[in-house]
């Protein structure tokens, strides 16, 4: 292991981080045949209880040594982390240097403390590698760090090269980010003695209180995001219609719906002929225009069009069937956790594609609007 580490550069300063230097001390040791005595051992346990302090404050389970890799692969801020957080790696001479951090590291996870147990006369670093953690409340841990730490710990443990050891990394920094700011959703400010005003990471956002015009801004974003798919989509969810009489045009036009966004088609109310848009031309009773938020008839019609989905307020109902009810939940508190837009994106696509198959008609044509 001795071995191993020295030779990491971009991420060197893992290296010095007391857990992995300590072992790395001592395993050394061990391959040049020096004996580890009580004191080695003595070290030894100290280095795992600061692992299992960290392992406590962070969540850590399972794996405990893969999750304290994965743990200092998402928080060392160098070159080339700081350059790929939020767009991913890019082409340049300084990935060279990076693959071969990762080959290390791959090597680290893959790494057999059984011979430094049998020379220290312990088990515990093959507990550690094999770990049941207490539950926990969730104000004794950082839930979002735990959540991503974990995640990143299996996916690493199962690439099966180095070059996907790499994408993975590459795709975890241009998700998330690095370091503390990367990985924690929010902050307050805490006022030390001694250290002045400090910035500390929210350990569980699910005990964040958010005020009514907070939630109702993170609902009206969502609401956004899925009229957007759901336009892309052509979704006859948002397809409306509104009858204008022949008196509604005295003036010659009439407003249009407040929630409209493009025509769909618009039929004379008499017949039910379809009308044909025009740009210049008169307007007869075969035609229509669109201008300025109103619509030109010289009839009575019916306008056939695609709404959008209005901000809403308290009181106000949302005019989705109710099985989009649990999607808007879990995508209002992405909101709320200030989830990056691409992540939000594609949470829609997932979320909305579940309910609403990709073709115009669907079985949700039922308008059950519930209340905010």
């Amino acid at each position: 292991m001795d071995e191993l580490i020295s030779n990491l550069l971009m991420y060197g300063k893992s290296a010095e981080h007391s857990v992995l230097s300590t072992l790395a001390e001592l395993e050394g040791a061990r391959k040049r045949g020096m004996p580890l005595t009580v004191e080695e051992r003595k070290r030894a346990y100290r280095a795992v209880r600061e692992l299992l302090e960290l392992a406590t404050e962070y969540g850590f389970n399972e794996n405990l040594w893969q999750n304290y890799l994965s743990f200092l692969l998402m928080t060392d801020e160098n070159p080339f982390t700081l350059t790929a957080e939020k767009v991913g790696a890019g082409e340049g001479s300084v990935n060279r240097f990076v693959e071969r951090d990762f080959h290390i590291f791959r090597a680290l996870f893959r790494y057999d403390f059984g011979a430094l147990d049998a020379a220290l006369g312990t088990d515990c670093f093959s507990v550690l590698t094999d770990y049941r953690a207490l539950p926990k409340p969730a104000v004794r841990c950082y839930r979002a760090v735990s959540e991503k730490v974990r995640a990143l710990s299996r996916s690493l443990a199962a690439v099966e090269s180095d070059e996907a050891f790499f994408h993975t990394m590459s795709e975890f920094y241009r998700a998330y980010g690095v370091g503390k700011f990367g990985l924690n959703a929010a902050f307050r400010l805490e006022d030390d003695e001694k250290k002045g005003v400090l910035l500390k990471a929210i350990r569980n956002m699910d005990a964040v209180k958010f005020s009514d015009h907070e939630i109702y801004h993170a609902v009206n974003e969502v609401l956004r995001y899925i009229r957007a798919r759901l336009a892309n989509q052509q979704s006859d969810l948002l397809e409306r219609e509104k009858v204008y009489e022949s008196g509604d045009f005295a003036d010659g036009a009439a407003l249009l719906p407040d929630d409209f966004t493009s025509v769909k088609g618009v039929y004379r109310l008499s017949d039910h002929d379809r009308l044909h848009a025009v740009t210049d031309d008169p307007v007869t009773p075969h035609t229509f225009r669109l201008f300025a938020g109103r619509i030109y008839a010289r009839t009575g019609i019916v306008l056939h069009y695609y709404g959008s989905l209005l901000p809403v307020r308290d009181g106000d109902t949302i005019p989705l069937p109710d099985t989009y009810i649990d999607a808007i939940v879990k995508l209002t508190r992405m909101v709320l956790n200030n989830a990056e837009a691409d992540v939000m994106t594609q949470a829609v696509m997932t979320e909305t594609d579940a309910i609403v198959p990709r073709r115009k008609w669907n079985n949700a044509r039922a308008k059950l609007p519930f209340f905010v």
